[in-house]
């Protein structure tokens, strides 16, 4: 979705943001490995509402910068803060049932997957319909 609202609002060509793309898999493990940790210290249910509320200013302010502040750092900060909630969730959910962690890891990943896929052909209709503006300034309520 970043690539089509950046080609569309600021006209740039791939190869402008093409690193971006390459840095972000790594911001976003550095989020998930630093959740672990940060969830250890001060909590787990700490990180899951910091994960969403640190995020939710980030991606609410996207759509309303200009291209370097979106490339060099906001998707970034987004990144790093949303993800580090994975550890935290993810342990809940193997508490839940302890002796079927495969069975717990194994439905996270494959929901997580199946839920992006859908939220991809929605998202790729409303951005047929209303634009890509228009859904880029919805995703920016999605952390809420």
């Amino acid at each position: 979705l970043i690539s089509f609202y950046l080609v569309h609002k600021f006209g740039v060509m791939v190869t402008d943001f093409a690193d971006l793309f390459v840095r972000l898999p790594d911001r976003y493990g550095q989020g998930t490995l630093a959740g672990g940790p940060i969830g250890d210290k001060i909590g787990r249910k700490y990180v899951i509402w910091g994960s969403i509320l640190g995020a939710a200013p980030f991606s609410l302010l996207m759509p309303h910068v200009g291209f370097v502040w979106i490339d060099r750092g906001l998707v970034f900060a987004w990144g790093w803060s949303y993800h580090s909630a994975f550890p935290a969730i993810l342990l809940y959910a193997q508490e839940l049932l302890p002796y079927k962690l495969g069975l717990i890891s194994g439905l996270f990943f494959g929901f997580a997957f199946g839920v992006a896929g859908i939220a991809s052909a929605v998202l790729g209709n409303m951005a047929d319909h209303y634009g890509i503006e228009a859904v880029y300034n919805v995703c920016g309520f999605m952390p809420f």
